[in-house]
């Protein structure tokens, strides 16, 4: 424990550190300051727990570092001194919430007995500060603990689910195994960006409650809201009579409508049949396969039903546009096929002529054709994928219709870049060409791309492959091996040489020639001349 004192008169510190015994009250560090200013840095370089300070001093007063101490470093127990017995030191001391008041000149255990005190209040208060930050902490998590107890309801092991309702009984939710169930499910992140900040778990959670809240429950009706393992909100509706069921269709439109104008953004919502809690299951199986089968990414409420039909392709017209699709790519027709395939699934959505297991099995075909494509001519998978779409993008573009297109998009544009490696080379001497002749400006890889009308993307991993260099590097290393021949004649100035290669800030040009040369455009005029 550290402490801190402070009085302009060096008699009175000298006094206070030859007569108080700090290390009998166990301070590892006492600190002395004549001054606020002094105080201050002390306090912005060092742990310090209590201060001692006199209130009589030039500038700054104890008083006013009281009360920078106060806003600042509020954990701090602070002790006035002074010599003056006036009333309104007192008060404000007290407003200031000052923990002593010591009127000098004042007996050195007195002192002493002052500093004991504040310690056993230092220690109380970090004893209070752990329990808040325990309390604080603990409603942190509650969201995770009940997450996890209504997560076990719908386990397959019915010891975790009997569990699990035992201790939900325990918090007021009579979950019995006869009880009347119906099961929401909220699909939102195949529709808005994971990353997305406006859409974060603890958003969507409050949204979903509040919305359930407005729209009214009938109050002998409960409800449960988690988060699965596929990031999808669920939601439990239960009771032990027939209200459940008495609940309208337009009651569940009614909470979409106040969902969606509460998130700013349309998404899935998914219900289940009616069911007791023992058949729970079967429905949770009923949801997926309905989400699944909305392969379109159709918004709203989507009643779940296990008498409903889902269209599937017949493999005969499946394998028909397959084998059509082959045949454009080997022809370098990439344009028309992605068109075609885009059609193709246009078509079959709009007419709710497929389901997921068809979508899987078009995935499959698209997948294989590409990548017999691509081992047929000798292509690596790294030449094809990179920041912008991955090989475990491709993979899971089976989920709807909207990732196969961007799919087939990416997969028919990559391939059709990668054929003209034969016009490559030229576009690289074009490149450094353009790079050379424009050295005086401060040039971007994309107008490098454009000026060969490729790419950003596409054009930086050739042009790596090719040079060993990223462009932004060559770009750097050109105009430093311009600046190097000027630096070679004396008569121009290195500020000149600085704005002739794009750089019109002196000390970035200087900071980047350093770093790739290892020394100062100046030094290596002098070492180059001699």
């Amino acid at each position: 424990m550290n402490v801190l004192v402070v009085d302009d008169q060096t008699s009175v510190l000298s006094g206070i550190e030859h007569g108080v015994n700090f290390t009998g009250l166990g301070f590892d560090k006492v600190f002395y300051a004549t001054s606020s200013l002094e105080a201050k840095e002390i306090l912005k370089n060092d742990k310090i727990h209590i201060m001692m300070c006199d209130i009589e001093m030039p500038g700054e007063n104890g008083l006013e570092l009281n009360r920078f101490v106060k806003d600042n470093y509020p954990h701090i127990i602070r002790i006035l001194l002074t010599s003056h017995a006036e009333f309104s030191y007192a008060q404000e001391s007290i407003k200031l919430g000052c923990f002593d008041y010591i009127l000098q000149p004042a007996p050195y255990d007195e002192i002493e007995n002052s500093l004991q005190r504040a310690i056993d209040r230092y220690h109380l208060d970090e004893e209070h500060r752990a329990v808040y930050e325990k309390g604080k902490l603990f409603e942190e998590l509650r969201p995770e603990m009940s997450d996890r107890i209504v997560l076990n309801l719908y386990a397959e092991n019915p010891e975790t689910s009997k569990e699990s309702r035992h201790m939900l009984e325990r918090m007021g939710y009579p979950v019995q195994k006869d009880s009347r169930i119906r099961i929401l499910m909220m699909d939102i992140y195949a529709y808005v960006s994971k990353a997305d900040p406006k859409y974060g778990d603890i958003t969507i959670r409050k949204c979903f409650v509040t919305s359930i809240e407005r729209v009214g429950l009938p109050r002998n009706i409960y409800s449960l809201l988690t988060v699965n393992r596929y990031r999808r909100y669920v939601m439990l509706l239960f009771c032990n009579d027939d209200t459940l069921e008495s609940l309208p269709d337009e009651w569940y439109e009614k909470l979409y409508g106040d969902l969606k104008a509460s998130l700013g953004v349309s998404f899935g919502l998914y219900i289940s049949e009616y069911e007791h809690y023992l058949n729970l299951h079967p429905q949770i199986d009923l949801l997926e396969n309905t989400l699944a089968n909305n392969i379109s990414l159709e918004c709203g409420v989507h009643f779940a039903s296990s008498e409903a039909n889902t269209h599937e392709l017949a493999s005969s017209d499946l394998m028909e546009n397959a084998d059509r699709w082959k045949r454009m790519i080997d022809n370098g027709d990439f344009v028309q096929m992605k068109n075609s395939v885009e059609s193709y699934l246009s078509f079959i959505s709009s007419a709710h002529l497929a389901g997921f297991n068809s979508i899987c099995d078009l995935h499959q075909q698209l997948t294989q054709i590409f990548f017999n494509y691509m081992y047929d001519n000798n292509i690596e998978i790294g030449d094809v994928f990179d920041e912008t779409y991955s090989y475990q993008e491709i993979l899971d573009a089976y989920k709807n219709i909207d990732a196969l297109k961007k799919a087939t998009e990416f997969m028919s544009g990559a391939l059709e870049n990668l054929k003209k490696n034969d016009s490559e080379e030229d576009d690289i001497k074009k490149a450094k060409n353009f790079i050379l002749n424009n050295v005086n400006r401060d040039l971007t890889v994309k107008e490098v791309a454009d000026h060969v009308h490729r790419s950003p993307e596409y054009f930086t991993k050739v042009f790596k492959k090719e040079t060993g260099q990223n462009i932004k590097t060559y770009i750097t290393q050109v105009k430093l091996d311009v600046a190097k021949d000027m630096l070679s004649n004396p008569n121009i100035p290195i500020s000149l040489i600085s704005c002739e290669i794009g750089y019109t800030n002196f000390s970035h040009f200087t900071q980047m020639f350093k770093k790739y040369e290892n020394m100062t455009p100046t030094e290596y005029r002098k070492a180059k001349l001699g």
